[in-house]
Parts: structure tokens; C-alpha cells; sequence
């Protein structure tokens, strides 16, 4: 739990680092471009995902992940076109047809670490996936830190170094896991998967994608209203007024699920386990108050 916790301070703090280093007019370009991932993040493959860490066997779950690879690209394609519907103005960014390419391939990669994500908590290594978050972190801050430095287009180099940071976390996430990999390659469509987990899509993916296009709705909305340079600033006071309510809710579920493990049980149901979510939760409405002050 503990490195759970810690990874997901390191990926919050490195965030905002990178909010204060670019301009903010740059930066309200970038918000939106990952407040629009954010919804795709929930469709990308049609919340496979989740099929995946509940299939009852490996077989099945082997079986979704290739169908989802397939997905990927038709629902990356949907979410390029969709970001250049909400936000016009992106279209027209040097060079056109590279970034074009960029933002299809950062669809793609976020999408691939969605079912790498799903692998990790399917097999209950924790600590795995605290080293995906905070390998994505590190390497994607890295990289764009290093790729802004040239004389290339800074949002381009955002997006290209949010790429390489994702690849470079996939890769080392995927280490050491050679016969699953040959199991999913080539990717291939199996017959009656959709129909299997109909309901999972069917009920799932509303909800989902209704709650997380509230949240990304501000940053999209206000494109519109102002100009780049504002936007920026919102979404930095937005990225500050979330990041204690992300942490203090990873650290939360962390040990819960920690906590359900190690009694052989997935309830909360003594005492001592109630004060403290109790207790994560008056803890977590203060972040958010203080949070909402910073900003």
C-alpha cells in the first residue's frame, strides 16, 4: 500500500511539475487533449477491461484481450476525429499531419496500458502496478521535459513524450511475461465474445462514460468560452484540486482490497477496518477542501 501511495504522489507532483514548465497557453491545449482521453479512455475497448480481471479462467480473459486489441485502433480513430470536433482549433497544429499521427498512436497507447492494467489486477500484483504508474510517471516526464528543449512544436513534443512514456511503462510491465505475450500475438477475433458480456457493455459503458464526461466536461466546454491561456490556468487549478482527492483515494481502495486479501474476504466488515475508511473519508473531504483552496 504504501508504494501504492507513493506512486501515485510521484505521478501527481511530476504533473503538475510539468504544468508549471510549459505555458499555460500550451498547457490549456494539453488539458483538453486529456480531458478528451479521458472519456476515450472509458470506450476504447468497450470496458473489456473489466472482462478481462473477471473472467473465470485465463483462457477467456486471453480471449478478450485479442478481441480488445482489435478495438484499439477502429476506437482510436474515433476518439482523433472526435478530439478535432470538440476542439477545432487542434487541426491546425504544426506539423498537421505528424501531430495527426501522434494523437492517434497516444490513443493507442493509452489504450494498451488500460489492458495491461487489467492483466496486473487480474493476477493481484499490486506492486507491479504501483511500478506501471510510476514508470509511466517518471518516463513521460522525462521525456517531455527533454523532447521540449528542442525548437520543435511544444504540443506536439507533450503528446510524443506522453507516448514514449506510456511504451517505456508497457514494455516494463510486460517484462518477464513471454508466454502470455505469444498468447495474445497475433490479436484475433473470437466469435460470441461481445455477446458473452453484452451486459458488462450494455450497462457498464453508459454509466462510466456519462461519469467521466462530467468531469472532463469543464476543460471542454471552456474551450470554447476562452482562450488558451486561461484554459491553461484552469486546468492547472483543476490538476491541483484533484491530486489530493486521486491520492487519498488510491491509498483508500489500496487498503481495502489489501485489507479483503489478507482476510480471505473482498467486505469491509470489522470495526477496525470501518473507523478507518471512516476516517479515509473525512480525511479525504479535507484534501478536497484544501485542494479547492490551493487552486
Amino acid at each position: 500500500m504504501a508504494l501504492a501511495f507513493g506512486a501515485r504522489i510521484v505521478s501527481a507532483l511530476l504533473a503538475l511539475g510539468m504544468a508549471v514548465i510549459v505555458a499555460p497557453a500550451v498547457f490549456g491545449f494539453y488539458g483538453r487533449l486529456q480531458a478528451i482521453g479521458l472519456v476515450f479512455a472509458v470506450f476504447a475497448v468497450l470496458r473489456l477491461e473489466r472482462a478481462i480481471v473477471s473472467s473465470a479462467s485465463t483462457t477467456e480473459a486471453v480471449r478478450v484481450t485479442r478481441c480488445a486489441l482489435l478495438l484499439l485502433p477502429a476506437t482510436s480513430t474515433v476518439a482523433v476525429l472526435a478530439a478535432f470536433a470538440l476542439a477545432p482549433d487542434l487541426a491546425d497544429q504544426p506539423p498537421r499531419y505528424i501531430f495527426t499521427a501522434l494523437l492517434f498512436i497516444a490513443f493507442l497507447a493509452r489504450g494498451l496500458l488500460l489492458l495491461i492494467n487489467a492483466w496486473l489486477l487480474r493476477s493481484g500484483n499490486q506492486m507491479r502496478l504501483s511500478y506501471l504508474v510510476l514508470s509511466q510517471a517518471v518516463a513521460q516526464f522525462a521525456s517531455q521535459a527533454l523532447l521540449l528543449t528542442t525548437d520543435l512544436p511544444p504540443l506536439a513534443m507533450l503528446v510524443a513524450g506522453e507516448i514514449m512514456g506510456a511504451l517505456l511503462a508497457a514494455a516494463i510491465a510486460a517484462a518477464g511475461h513471454r508466454a502470455l505475450l505469444a498468447r495474445l500475438i497475433p490479436p484475433r477475433w473470437t466469435a460470441g465474445i461481445l455477446s458473452r458480456w453484452r451486459r458488462l457493455i450494455l450497462f457498464n459503458l453508459p454509466a462510466a462514460l456519462a461519469s467521466q464526461t462530467l468531469v472532463a466536461l469543464p476543460l471542454i466546454t471552456v474551450g470554447r468560452l476562452a482562450d488558451h491561456a486561461t484554459i491553461g490556468h484552469i486546468a492547472l487549478a483543476l490538476r491541483i484540486a484533484e491530486a489530493p482527492m486521486a491520492l487519498l483515494g488510491s491509498a483508500a481502495t489500496s487498503f481495502a482490497v489489501a485489507a479483503g486479501l489478507w482476510r480471505g474476504r473482498t467486505s469491509l466488515t470489522s470495526p477496525l477496518q470501518l473507523v478507518l475508511v471512516y476516517f479515509a473519508s473525512v480525511m479525504l473531504f479535507g484534501f478536497l477542501l484544501v485542494g479547492g483552496a490551493w487552486a
